[in-house]
């Protein structure tokens, strides 16, 4: 071998290399990633499953219709709930910022869908998903989010509302008050959640 040949073949790995690094080592096929997933989704939720949530964002990525499903969507909303306490604190700051991130970059429909289908269909963890969804602050949510309030709520989540910064919400927790014979006055209601504030 001369030396010229043998000075190129070094370079010939670091290029290779190079290119790896640069395209992000990622392959692992959609179907290696979909097999994360589908675990995860019979358990109903993400918590303790980061691989999974990892997983979803990879497919989110590439564009993949797996990650868009109402079963994913659903699971993440609740992984996100089981994450906050009857106080809206995180219980995991670092997990519940990977599905909250993730989470916005669905588009804002398909999560307000998700967002009422688990209010109605969960009343175990409604108050969290509802919390979730205040969290989240989503454009055009707070109507669905105050449809949810009248036939669900009660008198803290209307608390909640009231008090989540947001005109809208703060309107249907006023409406909800109104009808079942409440008088809002000023001072420390239930404050546990901000519009838009992770």
């Amino acid at each position: 071998m001369s030396h010229a040949a043998h000075g190129r073949f070094p370079l010939w790995i670091f290029l290779s290399l190079s290119l790896a690094v640069f395209t992000g080592c990622d392959s692992e096929t959609d179907d290696q990633l979909l097999a994360k997933v589908n675990p995860a989704i019979g358990a109903g939720h993400f918590r303790k499953q980061s691989e999974a949530v990892d997983a979803i964002s990879r497919l989110l990525s590439r564009g993949h219709p797996g990650a868009r499903t109402p079963q994913v969507v659903d699971c993440l909303l609740t992984t996100g709930a089981v994450l906050l306490t009857d106080d809206a604190e995180w219980t995991d700051r670092s997990g519940a910022r990977s599905v909250y991130d993730l989470l916005k970059r669905y588009d804002d429909g398909v999560v307000v869908d998700g967002l009422v289908r688990k209010v109605i269909s969960d009343a175990q963890t409604r108050l969290h998903v509802l919390f979730l969804g205040v969290k989240l602050g989503i454009h055009g949510s707070e109507e669905r989010l105050n449809t949810v309030l009248d036939q669900h709520g009660d008198k803290q989540m209307a608390e909640d509302f009231l008090n989540s910064g947001s005109t809208k919400l703060y309107e249907g927790g006023k409406s909800w008050a109104a009808s079942h014979g409440y008088y809002i006055s000023e001072g420390m209601g239930s404050h546990r959640v901000s519009w838009g504030d992770f």
